[in-house]
């Protein structure tokens, strides 16, 4: 929306001087925006204003077209620089000519020319799922090719509803299975596991609410989410500029991707002084994918920042030992179990053999490590002979036998994704000095357990009491 008005000094007078009737009460809230109306840029839509009686503050909302945006800047840096300025504007705009408290910040609509009429539910909910080509309705996969993200309407600021959606609308072939059995959707942003429960369906895009989302899904579609009313700051951290900060905070610590490592820090805060070990993966590699790092540095950044974003933070993470302390424990507190586990099942693994006199020999994949990411491999072990086994080292708390045979392991993080992976072998699951393992094939994940419990159909491949 391109609006010019021109005003004279007097007009601007005049307009100043109406608010004098609504002095009384504080409310300056339609001259602001008359004000404001003398306001021209090309990705501003428009300006709303709200007033809280309690603090005497107007807050100033600035309706900034994220498609304008994207059109006018090539790149975030520029959007970023673009915003603190305009920000700096408004300030100045309203503060030389009227006598209040206020505070200005960020509203986003998709586009200029919608932002001021009711949104068409239609437009980003369009709808086109396919069955994948070898589609099993025992292990549903559906190809989508776009998500739309909607907020709650109790609070803008969170994930209300996931849409699974593609270009052709009206036409969907998925549909809600005979049973209780996770779901599979495959697409451009990756694959989506859920308990067929929580997928919905009302003859276009199959859905998911947001309370249904695992955490790592719900902080990769965050940033998607679109609202007509207030939602996240457009200068919240993004989990790039997270990592960004943290190779321009520690240079001399970054090592780029290499044959066998995905690039990241390294030598400094790692793994290894955590578990006394030679692991020099960096545990703030981490920090762009959770959620309580992330909101920490972003209320951080609302409280105190200035300037350009990645230096700010980078500057906070280099000098601020305290925050940074503060941000490892969170990680750290998060993700040290599963390690811990992982050393455990290699101390087992490797008495027991020697136990046997069998010659072996043995490749781990840290974190960080390609075996590790994509193909979800934390052990290669040889024996002579053989052909080497690949395994997926997981916690258990117990097994049970069910009553036709089958044996369910209670454990954590798992998914039936795993199956998927044509170079795992095998899954191994650990307690103190035992574990118990599965061939990586024949078992599922059941649908209410969030990745807790697993049937396993196949008798175990190996059982170890140390």
């Amino acid at each position: 929306m391109k609006r010019i008005i021109k005003l004279t000094e007097s007009d601007l007078t005049r307009i100043v001087k109406r608010v004098i009737v609504e002095n009384e009460s504080k409310r300056y809230s339609n001259a602001i925006l008359l004000l404001l109306e003398t306001f021209n840029e090309d990705c501003v839509c428009g300006f709303e204003v709200d007033y809280n009686d309690e603090t005497d503050i107007y807050k100033i909302k600035t309706i900034v077209g994220n498609r304008d945006l994207d059109d006018k800047f090539p790149t975030n840096y520029q959007i970023r620089n673009y915003l603190i300025k305009l920000k700096k504007k408004v300030n100045d705009h309203i503060y030389d000519y009227l006598p209040i408290r206020f505070l200005v910040e960020f509203k986003q609509t998709p586009k200029c020319k919608s932002s001021l009429s009711e949104s068409n539910p239609d437009e980003d909910v369009i709808s086109e799922v396919n069955r994948v080509e070898d589609f099993d309705e025992d292990y549903p996969d559906y190809n989508y090719t776009a998500v739309g993200v909607s907020p709650r309407t109790t609070n803008p600021n969170e994930i209300g509803v996931v849409f699974f959606n593609g270009t052709d609308f009206g036409k969907s072939e998925y549909r809600n299975p005979e049973g209780d059995r996770m779901v599979y959707f495959i697409g451009p942003l990756g694959e989506f596991e859920f308990d067929s429960r929580d997928v919905h369906y009302n003859g276009k895009s199959p859905f998911v609410f947001g309370n249904k989302l695992k955490n790592s899904y719900y902080d990769k579609l965050l940033p998607l989410m679109k609202s007509n009313k207030t939602s996240s700051s457009p200068t919240d951290f993004t989990s790039d500029e997270v990592r960004e900060s943290i190779k321009m905070a520690f240079p001399e610590y970054w090592e780029d991707e290499d044959d066998d490592y995905t690039a990241g820090i390294r030598g400094i805060h790692t793994i290894g002084e955590k578990t006394d070990t030679d692991v020099d993966w960096s545990i703030m590699n981490f920090f762009d994918t959770k959620r309580e790092v992330k909101e920490l540095i972003n209320k951080k950044w609302d409280n105190e920042g200035s300037g350009d974003k990645i230096e700010w933070l980078s500057s906070v993470l280099k000098n601020n030992e305290g925050f940074l302390n503060k941000l490892l424990s969170i990680q750290w507190n998060s993700i040290k179990g599963g390690f811990e586990n992982e050393l455990k099942s290699l101390k087992n693994l490797t008495e027991m053999l020697k136990k046997s006199g069998i010659e072996f020999e043995y490749d781990i994949y840290p974190p960080g490590h390609k075996k590790d990411r994509y193909e979800s491999i934390d052990l290669t072990l040889k024996i002579q002979g053989q052909e080497p086994m690949t395994l997926q080292i997981k916690p258990v708390t117990k097994t049970e036998k069910m009553p036709n045979g089958d044996i369910k392991v209670y454990t954590y993080g798992m998914t039936n994704n795993y199956k998927r992976k044509d170079g795992l072998g095998y899954i191994l699951y650990n307690k103190g000095n035992s574990f118990i393992i599965f061939k990586n094939k024949n078992y599922y994940v059941t649908p209410t357990s969030n990745g807790t419990q697993v049937i396993h159909k196949d008798k175990p491949f190996k059982v170890y009491k140390g």
